[in-house]
């Protein structure tokens, strides 16, 4: 009997191409996690940074603002009832502080370019609602000339968008009485000696913004200083001599000190440390801070010239 050898063709059976497929499966899979995974890393990272620079400009245009208040006495105003067109009002609406200011703000501000030769403004901080349930924190201007006329005459201002999806916008004010920082400001003819602003942002899509995100500045704005009279935009050339100082204070090796471009100006980073510097000497009449400053006639190269009122000044610490 003749065996006849048979040639078998072998493969993969059916049990061997399922395990196959469940492996390259399973790879497949843990290489699009581990895509996904970066990827949304990605995204975050860039989130966080985002959000980052955009706290970081609002923050330190809010302060650039703030540096640059200024509060005027007007006593004609006053004897007929009016108020006081450099008021400094801070209330609270829908759960968030808004600040209404006047500033001598520079040219190269946020939004000079809409007013020419109009450094003078008042400025609006708020929040404001969005179309789809977000809020922004909103910067309006007006020139100071036509914010009387603003409402009747239905003007809102430049608006500048400064953050959005905001959380938390809180002010609170260095109270002189309590020593101690307070929620509210009810003196608005004057200026606090220093504000804290604190600001949080909540990533889209999230209902609110993580403790992380809570970002905090604290300015200066009124401080003691070793004159009697206060020039704002002193003239570019030299300093000012106008004003008797301090006894046994020279402003001009003051001013000299801390002005570095010598222009007569000073910027923020100096203006707070010629405060810190006043502050650590005791400078001021009455160890007092300077509220505000009544104008009067003078000044050369088209400065602002005035009496400081409030402690410190010429009136004892009574506002007039």
């Amino acid at each position: 009997m003749r065996i006849q050898n048979m040639k078998m063709n072998r493969g993969f059976t059916l049990v061997e191409t399922l395990v196959a497929v469940a492996i390259l499966a399973m790879a497949i899979g843990a290489m699009y996690s581990t895509w996904m995974a970066v990827v949304r890393a990605t995204q975050s990272g860039e989130r966080a940074t985002s959000q980052i620079q955009r706290e970081r400009v609002a923050l330190a245009t809010m302060e650039q603002a703030m540096s640059c208040a200024v509060v005027y006495f007007n006593e004609k105003r006053q004897q007929q009832g009016m108020t006081n067109a450099y008021s400094f009002v801070a209330e609270d609406v829908d759960g968030f502080k808004t600040v209404s200011f006047v500033a001598r703000l520079p040219e190269d501000f946020l939004g000079s370019a809409s007013f020419p030769n109009q450094p003078v403004r008042r400025v609006l901080l708020q929040v404001e609602p969005t179309a789809n349930g977000s809020n922004e924190l909103v910067m309006r201007q007006w020139a100071l000339a036509r914010q009387e006329r603003a409402a009747e005459e239905g003007d809102d201002g430049l608006r500048i968008v400064l953050a959005s999806h905001v959380d938390v916008f809180q002010l609170r004010f260095w109270g002189n009485v309590t020593q101690e920082y307070v929620d509210f400001w009810d003196q608005p003819e004057s200026l606090p000696d220093r504000m804290r602003i604190f600001l949080a942002l909540r990533d889209e899509g999230e209902e609110q913004a993580s403790e992380e995100a809570l970002n905090m500045r604290e300015l200066v704005l009124a401080a003691p200083l070793p004159i009697d009279e206060v020039y704002v935009n002193p003239p570019r050339k030299t300093p000012s001599r106008g004003g008797a100082g301090a006894a046994g204070i020279n402003r001009q090796q003051i001013m000299a000190k801390f002005d570095k471009n010598g222009n007569g100006q000073l910027d923020p980073e100096e203006r707070r440390a010629l405060m810190e510097f006043a502050r650590k000497n005791g400078f001021g009449r009455d160890g007092g801070p300077v509220r505000a400053v009544r104008p009067v006639q003078g000044g050369g190269g088209g400065a602002f010239r005035g009496e400081v009122v409030g402690p410190g000044g010429k009136s004892g610490g009574k506002r007039k």
